[in-house]
């Protein structure tokens, strides 16, 4: 048994909650005293029981995710058991041999849960019963929100029921929105040529009303059938430019088609392009929806009742082999669709011999960039493929009309130079990414986290 990662709202430094419980760890015979603590069930659609565990009352509310033995452990403690007899009593309720509370205990001192451990105190930020009561109200709201989510999916008009849960915004209480909107005005602020003054707070606004609606076309996801997905996405996502990219078919090497983040491009992009009778091979960490199902296209029967259909092939992971997966259907002339601004950086993978000489420049996969006013780690993965084929380039764009309407933009072929450097061709991508953020700013998915890709020395 193990606790999940820690999720905070308000996120201190690993650093200064280890510190706190230096020399303080708790052993076997340990009984800890925790802070007030609020419980949240979840119920996941494959059937595997979560639970979230929330400090309230302190200044920083912090949360775990834990499963129910582990929920049934912390119980256990806060009654009053020592770390052993906990474990044991565990053991006998789950008929195991032997319950390994150390992760658990690791997880609740880094978010600060546990207040004293063998009546030492370990920290000591106060409690206040007002901020007890208001947060679990928050919190009982939250939940109730969310409760009516599948509801008003399942019995209004898709359309409707996404003006209406944007109304509600389950799950982004005032104080998240203001975290997300103060961080996106820090970061817009500081990137050069958008606009300043009471244009950057409107921006950050429309940015976090744009958040709000990316989840709740998640939820769409998560709670339509696969035919009222359908449905919805051929009904309310009009598509233009598609001369471009039949032209560029037609030419018989291949297509790249390029998306950057805009909208929920993430997680309808793959969907619009297989409903319309699109096939291709792409990458990126795409699921259907956040509870990660996985996407329909490789239900053959689902594909036969919907009708009109592609086939695609999808790598969920990002490596060496999906490139070399992508690389192989441009050189059928078939069709590849990427996402060029993924910040992350991949590890280090065997190079295969495919392209022979060529293939070593695949690692590694990221480069120091100029971008938006800072330097920037960017993937090189999408130009190195770009460089390992004469297949045309062209943009696509997920541009949100209102609501649960869509519009996907394909443009005309992106004039890259051929034969240059991985750098040069991920600086000319970078900088269409740059001309098309300052369209439309607020669409723009990585604001607030823009921060977090600065490459190291770089002034923040």
């Amino acid at each position: 048994m193990s606790a999940a990662e820690i999720r905070e709202r308000t996120t201190p430094s690993r650093e200064t909650a280890d510190a706190c419980i230096a020399g303080t760890a708790p052993d076997g015979d340990s009984v800890l005293e925790f802070f007030p603590l609020a419980v949240r069930h979840v119920r996941r659609r494959d059937n595997k029981d979560e639970a979230s565990v929330t400090r309230v009352g302190c200044s920083v509310i912090t949360s775990i995710s834990t499963s129910s033995a582990g929920l049934e452990a912390i119980r256990l403690l806060q009654r009053g058991y020592s770390v052993r007899e906990a474990s044991n009593e565990l053991a006998r309720r789950f008929q195991s041999t032997q319950i390994d509370l150390q992760p658990l205990l690791t997880a609740l001192a880094r978010a600060r849960m546990i207040r004293t451990i063998n009546g030492r105190v370990i920290s000591r930020e106060p409690v206040s019963r007002w901020r007890h009561l208001r947060h679990r109200v928050e919190l009982v709201s939250i939940a109730l929100r969310r409760a009516t989510v599948p509801f008003v999916i399942r019995f209004w008009p898709t359309v409707w029921a996404h003006g209406i849960l944007f109304g509600m915004k389950p799950g982004w209480p005032r104080r998240k929105q203001r975290a997300v909107r103060d961080v996106a005005r820090r970061n817009i602020e500081a990137v050069s040529d958008l606009p300043g003054g009471g244009a950057l707070d409107t921006i950050a606004e429309r940015y976090a009303a744009e958040q709000i609606r990316i989840g709740i076309d998640l939820d769409l996801l998560t709670h339509l059938s696969e035919v009222r997905v359908a449905r919805w996405l051929r009904r309310h996502c009009a598509i233009s430019g598609l001369e471009h990219l039949d032209a560029a078919l037609a030419k018989g090497k291949g297509v790249v088609l390029c998306s950057f983040h805009f909208s929920s491009s993430h997680s309808l992009l793959v969907l619009v392009l297989w409903l319309r009778g699109y096939s291709f091979t792409g990458e990126g960490n795409i699921t259907k929806h956040n509870t990660a199902r996985p996407l329909p296209w490789d239900n053959p029967g689902l594909a036969a009742k919907l009708g009109g259909c592609g086939q695609v092939k999808w790598y969920t992971s990002v490596h060496f082999a999906s490139a070399l997966g992508i690389c192989r259907t441009l050189a059928r002339g078939g069709m590849a669709l990427v996402f060029p601004d993924g910040f992350f950086v991949r590890p280090p993978q065997q190079v295969s011999t495919y392209f022979g000489h060529a293939a070593a420049e695949y690692e590694p996969a990221h480069e120091k960039l100029r971008v938006l006013g800072r330097t920037l780690e960017v993937n090189t993965g999408v130009p190195w493929i770009c460089q390992q084929s004469e297949a045309p380039v062209i943009l696509v764009r997920m541009r949100r009309v209102r609501g649960a309407r869509f519009t996907l933009e394909i443009g005309p072929e992106l004039s890259l130079t051929r034969g240059a450097s991985v750098r040069q061709t991920a600086e000319e991508l970078y900088a269409e990414l740059e001309r098309q953020i300052k369209t439309d700013p607020a669409a723009w998915f990585y604001w607030h986290k823009l921060d977090r890709f600065s490459a190291a020395g770089e002034q923040r």
